[in-house]
């Protein structure tokens, strides 16, 4: 019975490790993911900033503008997308219409089973279209601003914000860092790990983002997860040593029963015997000329 115990117990702990390890490595995922979407997140926030802050200059100045942005499915299964910039107006200077960024066709089919890619790939060139038209009207890219937006998204996801971000410029396939900051005097590590995101029409310039592997993070956050594991395991193992206890108790109290009726089995037989083999001799051998003889067997 015990060695059942022990292999259900180990199985149960086996099962729990693997259930762990697998969680883990999920949130690992999900926590990258996650920084990947708070580069794209933190490079948008500064871009409406930049809209925002275009929008009061012209409104100070008394023009409106509007932003358009389309993209069109062909029926052949090939993706055409645009943006046009602001167009806006002036009382006396007359009308500018903006300009209209065209991108090339994709072949991926939508209906190709790769719906999923298709749509991420249409919705970071329009992205990267919100981008130059942004750019035509306030080309003042903020490079400390988007790092104060990647801070706190990146505290959003439960990291430090221990960070390094380059500006890099691909022009001529070569890699130029044209910016970099770096939080608290942060500096990549041996294992630190990298995220690329490239944001202009273009693909001549990315962000890097360089911070450590985001293991201890999501240990972090799993401490609720792993105490309580922690825990069941060690009432498990309590259990199981005291059902142990219990189960060497019961079989000492009952070999001390087999032991207690043995003796006493052999303390009663041992005087029965003695006399009913006298007994026996009194009744088979009997002896009326030796009285002698028959009280020494009566006493018996």
């Amino acid at each position: 019975m015990a060695a059942a115990v022990i292999m259900v117990m180990t199985l149960l702990f086996a099962y729990q490790v693997w259930w762990l390890a697998r969680m883990y490595h999920t949130e690992v995922m999900k926590m990258e993911n996650a920084v990947g979407a708070a580069l794209r997140t933190s490079d948008f926030n500064e871009m409406m900033y930049r809209l925002q802050r275009a929008g009061e200059e012209q409104a100070a100045e008394g023009f409106t503008g509007d932003i358009a942005v389309g993209a069109v499915f062909r029926k052949d299964g090939a993706i055409s997308s645009q943006i046009t910039a602001p167009r806006y107006r002036g009382a006396m200077r007359g009308n500018h219409q903006g300009t209209t960024y065209r991108f090339a066709q994709e072949d991926d089919g939508i209906d190709q089973g790769e719906n999923n890619e298709t749509l991420e790939h249409v919705s970071a060139q329009m992205i990267r279209g919100i981008r130059a038209g942004i750019d035509d009207v306030d080309g003042n890219q903020d490079f400390g601003l988007f790092d104060t937006f990647l801070k706190a998204s990146l505290k959003d996801c439960g990291l430090d914000g221990s960070h390094k971000v380059e500006l890099v410029n691909l022009a001529y396939g070569e890699e130029t860092v044209s910016a970099e900051i770096s939080s608290e005097g942060y500096e990549p590590s041996d294992k630190a790990i990298s995220f690329e995101y490239v944001f202009d029409v273009q693909e001549t310039a990315m962000y890097r983002l360089w911070i450590e592997p985001v293991g201890k993070a999501v240990l972090k956050q799993m401490t609720g997860i792993l105490v309580a594991s922690v825990l069941i395991l060690v009432v498990l193992i309590a259990v199981f040593l005291y059902l142990m206890h219990v189960i060497r108790t019961q079989k000492s109290l009952d070999e001390m029963k087999s032991d207690f009726t043995n003796n006493m089995t052999h303390e009663l037989k041992t005087p029965i015997s003695v006399a009913y083999a006298a007994n026996d001799a009194l009744l088979n051998f009997p002896d009326e000329d030796s009285p002698e003889q028959r009280r020494k067997y009566l006493e018996i």
